[in-house]
């Protein structure tokens, strides 16, 4: 599971014992308690601006998706690392220029995370400043499921918008590991595993640099045709983007149904046994062959089926967001989805920047075909 997108950034690699690494440690606090006197920042911001200067000096910046792969790679390298937070699987990311998107998905994560937008949205801008205030050389450390390509991309468009040479940039991606069946990503490793990846990093060319970027406006385009040519895309370097737009394509409403295939997968899991909440999301989890989705956001695909004037599902309490210890079972309505003689009518959501709302002309994804079809 993933951990929360908005938790407290862990804290830098712990000290090896010696009195160099003490003195370091002690100056570090000082110089921390200096500019929290100066800026009225917390610790934990001081603290990460801090590294993050040093990181520049040195000339290298390990940037990776999230706090629980961060915080193993800065105890296996002992130096900052830059967390991607954004689930840009979930919600709208329109083509809007840099500071309105930050604004569009601070709003969305606001309200879905129970943050407040002046917070989400100045946490983004200072991850956006920290990337693109870099003078120096950029290692990337991503999964291959969805949720990371799309991370993937994003940062890659930006920098190829920014001037940064491609030969500036490397990546680590790894799409298995020897002795793990269902490897579930980098934060599932310990620390000493991730410096072994190290000699596996790859220098980026400059058309992975314009496939990314390609792959990005597509994502954000409010028509969504040109998915598909991506998801065809095989491409050296960014190995895993095409399947992971494959599976994009599959979060798209079905043509049969009307249920992307996590939510048929949700139901499937009821159907199957599955009497929790939580169970059902072990159930999806082992299912998916890159997990992408996380623990909140399949609790909050039951508390939509849930929802509505007929919902698929029923919670015991009932719970716009439930539980993993909350009770589910299928509802008449989810049986007949299930067995296709009904029609799931969906809900007003955001697949990047395609804007999906039920009985508006949309987009529907054509199982046997295996692509997108527009429908009215």
């Amino acid at each position: 599971m993933r951990p929360d997108l908005w938790a407290t950034l862990l804290g830098s690699a712990r000290p090896q014992g010696s009195r160099d690494a003490m003195t370091t440690n002690a100056r570090l606090k000082k110089n921390i308690r200096a500019r929290m006197a100066r800026t009225g920042e917390s610790y934990t911001s001081a603290r990460a601006k801090l590294k993050a200067s040093s990181a520049a000096a040195s000339g290298l910046l390990h940037i990776t998706n999230g706090d629980s792969a961060a915080g193993s790679l800065r105890e296996a390298l002992s130096t900052y690392v830059l967390p991607w937070r954004d689930v840009l699987n979930v919600g709208p990311v329109p083509a809007l220029p840099a500071a309105q998107l930050r604004l569009a998905r601070a709003r969305f994560l606001a309200e879905r995370y129970g943050q407040t937008v002046s917070a989400v949205g100045a946490e983004l801008r200072d991850r956006d400043r920290t990337l693109l205030g870099h003078r120096g050389r950029y290692m990337l450390w991503f999964d291959a499921d969805l949720y990371d390509q799309l991370q993937l991309i994003q940062i890659l468009a930006a920098l190829r918008l920014n001037g940064i040479a491609a030969g500036s940039i490397r990546l680590i991606n790894p799409g298995e590991m020897i002795g793990r069946a269902h490897f579930g990503g980098l934060g599932e490793l310990p620390p000493a595993e991730l410096a072994e990846l190290v000699s596996d990093a790859v220098t980026l060319v400059s058309g992975t640099l314009e496939l990314a970027a390609r792959a990005w406006s597509a994502f954000r385009a409010p028509d969504p045709s040109g998915l598909v040519a991506i998801a065809g895309t095989a491409d050296a370097q960014l190995r895993f983007l095409g399947e992971a737009f494959v599976r994009l394509l599959q979060e798209y409403p079905s043509l049969s149904d009307g249920l992307s295939l996590t939510e048929r997968r949700a139901l499937l899991a009821v159907a199957g046994g599955a009497k929790t909440a939580g169970a059902a999301f072990k159930w999806v989890w082992a299912r998916e062959r890159r997990p992408f989705i996380g623990d909140i956001q399949f609790l909050d695909t039951l508390g939509d089926l849930a929802a509505g004037p007929e919902p698929l599902l029923k919670l015991v309490p009932p719970a716009s967001r439930p539980a993993v210890s909350t009770e589910v079972a299928l509802t008449g309505a989810g049986r007949r989805v299930l067995k296709s003689s009904d029609r799931y009518a969906g809900k007003d959501r955001w697949i990047g920047g395609v804007h999906l709302a039920p009985g508006s002309p949309s987009w529907r994804y054509d199982d046997r075909l295996e692509t997108l079809v527009a429908t009215q």
